[in-house]
């Protein structure tokens, strides 16, 4: 789903269909709607936002993590390690000249680009997106409230389905993007 739909979506869960470039409607959705997409990304570890493995090389024991990683979810090629900042630091004793890592990214949040194949993930980003315009759009507060215990439902459910399908017997899934 690209930001125009998820945008239109959101203002149609608020009762209003247009949206018009440059008005104080499409600025307050400009703002408002990366922080709650990052809401959403960061709820879980999600499958389509997991990246890796990707070789990170080692510098003097330390290797910079990519800019758009949110989380460190496995460390391969050495047994201790630890962060410092940006950083990971290789703590083994190792001279490792690299080492894998797989991440959670940002990279679902920083594009706006919702992953269609996760019809509930992308619900719950439209429920959040109307919510955190809802009081500056209708002047309604409580629809805004409304609408984000609706996103946190979408959301959990996604995670449900998202656990119940990691825990599944299927071979033929797909484990990283």
């Amino acid at each position: 789903m690209d930001k125009g739909s998820l945008y239109r979506l959101a203002l149609a869960r608020l009762g209003d269909s247009e949206l018009v470039e440059g008005s104080p409607v499409f600025k307050a959705l400009e703002e408002c709607a990366p922080q709650a997409v990052a809401l959403a990304v960061d709820y879980t570890c999600w499958r389509f936002a997991l990246k890796g493995p990707l070789a990170l090389v080692c510098v003097d024991g330390v290797a910079q993590l990519p800019g758009d990683c949110l989380e460190l979810r496995e460390v391969r090629g050495v047994s201790r390690w630890e962060l410092a900042g940006r950083n990971l630091v290789v703590k083994d004793g190792s001279n490792a000249a690299q080492v894998e890592v797989i991440y959670k990214s940002s990279e679902v949040a920083d594009m706006m680009a919702l992953p269609r194949h996760e019809p509930l993930f992308c619900e719950a980003c439209v429920c959040l997106v109307a919510a955190a315009v809802a009081a500056r759009v209708t002047g309604n507060a409580r629809l805004g409230m409304e609408l984000e215990q609706m996103g946190m439902n979408l959301l959990y459910r996604a995670k449900l389905k998202e656990v119940r399908s990691v825990s599944s017997n299927d071979q033929n899934r797909k484990e990283f993007v």
